[in-house]
């Protein structure tokens, strides 16, 4: 009788980046101090930007941790906000080579790694923008 085979873990790469998406100032705090991180910095870093890549070490294991931070979405076309997230997807990716010394990527990884992380910040902003998980607007005293 033969013994059972074990199958192994089928990663043909290092894990990929922590990440998280950020739609407000308080989420994007919450998410640092979670990472360990006590440095101050803007949660969008350009005053005519709506979108940002923050890079951090995860003080846990010391992985790489991509925050997206993403402003003035509401009332957007979609495929703007998707665009955004992409844009925002391709420096996550570009972090990530850096991290695991990738100089020239091939195109398939690239553009896998980078479809992966796109749609992971796409579920993640469906997710946080569904109506069941939208916090209800004030009402106005005046109204």
């Amino acid at each position: 009788m033969c013994e059972p085979v074990t199958w192994l873990d089928r990663a043909v790469v290092p894990a990929g980046p922590y990440l998280a998406l950020c739609l407000s100032e308080a989420a994007f705090r919450s998410a640092m101090a979670d990472l360990g991180v006590s440095r101050n910095c803007d949660w969008v870093m350009e005053p005519h930007a709506d979108a940002t890549a923050h890079y951090f070490d995860n003080s846990h294991d010391g992985g790489l941790a991509v925050i997206v931070c993403l402003r003035n979405w509401e009332g957007r076309p979609p495929t703007a906000t998707a665009a955004m997230l992409v844009h925002e997807a391709v420096h996550a990716w570009q972090q990530y080579a850096l991290r695991i010394r990738e100089e020239i990527p091939g195109s398939e990884q690239q553009a896998y790694g980078i479809q992966y992380i796109a749609q992971s910040l796409m579920e993640e902003f469906a997710r946080q923008t569904a109506p069941e998980n939208r916090k209800p607007a004030r009402k106005s005293r005046h109204a």
